[in-house]
């Protein structure tokens, strides 16, 4: 409820704080990221979208970078860890993806992602969201409801707070037992967990373990596997300009004002997209955008490169749009 009250705030004083955040913007670079997050839990992102359903189209219409994708043709020979009978790995539009993220925001991105692929995206979502999801043309579907649980090509699993081997495992034997799952992808980002295990590595070390137990589970579903590492993610928001970009009340979201400006102003200033391997400790721990998270994920649907793969994406410094004809075919075929 408090979450929800300062969504409704925010968009109700938005236009007030503009001037303000205008002015912000213009001080040079982000400043440090504030310890403060937005929460979003299920029922705070069908609010979030609900509220500022209209921002999306205006701050992602027209103007707005768009995405492409591009088919490639080639054996599987060489592919790391894959279950020989494996199924075709490429997806093309029209083939259903099932997104399970726990209504955080990366989920949302790459649901409208997906849809602006030509993908039929099928998010799970508390029945809350159904509705604000079918405003924007996707259909979630809900646990325990009515609906039979749903054939899919296409799972891609981005819970932002750690890698959920039980959950990922269970989702990947249920889609592979109705024989049509043929590609999952996994995002495993760097979230930092504080005290003395992160001190000593362990945390990587876990996070590892975590992301070899969903390849075997994949491999023995006679699936593929891609993973997309990322750095500490954040912005996302509509400053981004991506037109499957989170509304402008993202902004307003954080319990801290300050919290709030700042990933506005990262969205504004790191679009710039890093490929290789994911560097950083306790002491340094890089970044990446969920617009450029997002974009690896959702193309890497398409492309046979990316099966079998580890790639680890992160955002640099850069005030020019996210560039749509990034070769990502060649980013995941240099990182088998």
């Amino acid at each position: 409820p408090v979450f929800v009250f300062q969504l409704a705030a925010a968009e109700k004083n938005l236009r007030c704080n503009f001037a303000m955040r205008r002015r912000a913007l213009g001080t040079g670079g982000p400043r440090r990221h504030a310890a403060a997050a937005p929460l979003f839990a299920p029922l705070a992102l069908a609010c979030l979208v609900g509220l500022a359903a209209g921002a999306v189209r205006a701050f992602a219409g027209g103007g707005a970078s768009t995405l492409r994708t591009t088919r490639h043709a080639g054996g599987s020979a060489g592919r790391r860890g894959l279950a020989a009978t494996a199924r075709a790995a490429t997806l093309k539009p029209g083939d259903t993806v099932m997104v399970h993220g726990k209504g955080g925001p990366t989920e949302y991105i790459v649901s409208r992602m997906l849809q602006q692929l030509g993908y039929v995206a099928r998010p799970f979502c508390p029945k809350q969201a159904l509705e604000v999801y079918a405003e924007v043309g996707i259909n979630g579907y809900v646990f325990g409801g009515e609906e039979p649980f749903p054939p899919a090509a296409g799972l891609i699993l981005v819970d932002e707070d750690a890698l959920q081997v039980d959950t990922a495992t269970a989702l990947v034997r249920k889609l592979g037992a109705a024989g049509s799952l043929s590609r999952v992808v996994v995002l495993n980002n760097g979230v930092k967990k504080f005290g003395l295990a992160s001190l000593f590595g362990s945390t990587d070390t876990d996070r590892e373990q975590a992301q070899a137990d969903i390849q075997k589970a994949v491999e023995g579903a006679g699936a593929e596997w891609t993973v997309v590492q990322t750095g500490d993610l954040r912005g996302g928001g509509a400053r981004t300009y991506l037109p499957s970009s989170l509304p402008v009340s993202f902004y307003q979201s954080f319990t801290d004002q300050v919290g709030g400006i700042d990933e506005e102003v990262y969205d504004l200033s790191y679009r710039g997209i890093e490929v290789g391997a994911i560097e950083g400790g306790f002491a340094k721990s890089p970044n990446t955008n969920r617009g450029a998270a997002a974009m690896a994920l959702t193309i890497s649907l398409s492309l046979d490169q990316a099966a079998g793969t580890v790639m680890g994406v992160t955002s640099s410094k850069s005030g020019d749009p996210f560039d749509p004809e990034f070769d990502w075919a060649g980013a995941f075929g240099s990182s088998r």
